[in-house]
């Protein structure tokens, strides 16, 4: 009896056409595939605090799936987000929708209680870098998700 792969396996990896420059020139520390496509602030903002920390609570099991190293607290990070989605959203709002996994990926805490400490936090004095947003647009029927790059530019 063979098992089918899951859908991730078919999401095309981030290309060197998706890369920034800087992200030639860094050290990747984690690269990611997320089962789900990252949300935007628009859906974000018509949840109850109650609904957001559940939805939070889902990306950290999103993220403990995709086999995210817990614990890394890397100083200074810059990252590349690739939505794969039929649906392309405004910028503003696939940018601001990115909240849930930045919390996941925060030191544990009372403001981050679903932190995996994977960043060591998200000041400019972290992410010096703006994150790097990619929405690459596929039809319907293809595999959806997202793909994390994180890089270390310590």
């Amino acid at each position: 009896m063979s098992v089918a792969p899951s859908p991730l396996a078919f999401l095309a990896p981030i290309t060197q056409g998706e890369l920034p420059d800087w992200a030639h020139r860094a050290r990747l520390a984690v690269d990611l595939r997320v089962g789900e496509v990252s949300p935007t602030a628009t859906a974000l903002a018509k949840l109850t605090a109650q609904e957001y920390k559940a939805f939070r609570g889902r990306w950290r099991n999103l993220l403990l799936a995709s086999k995210v190293p817990r614990g890394l607290a890397l100083q200074r990070v810059g990252f590349v987000v690739v939505r794969v989605t039929p649906h392309a959203a405004r910028w503003d709002s696939a940018v601001g929708g990115l909240k849930p996994l930045l919390d996941c990926l925060m030191p544990t805490g009372t403001a981050y209680p679903d932190g995996l400490h994977v960043i060591e936090g998200a000041m400019p004095s972290n992410m010096p870098i703006g994150v790097h947003l990619v929405q690459r647009l596929v039809p319907t029927h293809e595999p959806h998700g997202t793909l994390v790059q994180i890089y270390d530019l310590t």
